[in-house]
């Protein structure tokens, strides 16, 4: 069964996911969110992988205080940008889906339903 960790888990993209896969039963997943998995720790997120044994990684972990992203943009392009470069891709065994500003159906759509 292949494991498929839901990063941003308590956001609304990946509460929106959390819904829409409650009668999927062909995939385990994981969700987590700060302070479980800080996804621009690259050891961490690294670790987690391989004792997890990930098989796929929906990235719904974002900065999405607007307000403040020009304030502490740092952290802003950080976590919504070069996070992303902390998932191994050459250990997951498909591919790595982003968020997205719309809902989270096409997402699913992209690998779930084809």
């Amino acid at each position: 069964m292949p494991k498929i960790l839901v990063t941003g888990a308590n956001g609304q993209l990946g509460s929106e996911i959390r819904e829409l896969i409650a009668d999927l039963t062909e995939y385990e997943f994981i969700f987590t969110d700060l302070p479980d998995l800080d996804i621009t720790d690259h050891g961490g997120v690294e670790q987690f992988i391989e004792e997890k044994h990930i098989d796929l990684i929906i990235n719904c972990a974002a900065y999405t205080a607007v307000d403040r992203a020009e304030e502490e943009s740092e952290l802003a392009d950080k976590i919504n940008h070069l996070a992303v470069k902390n998932f191994p891709l050459h250990k997951l065994k498909g591919p790595i889906l982003l968020k997205t500003s719309k809902s989270a159906t096409p997402l699913l759509g992209a690998w779930m339903f084809k």
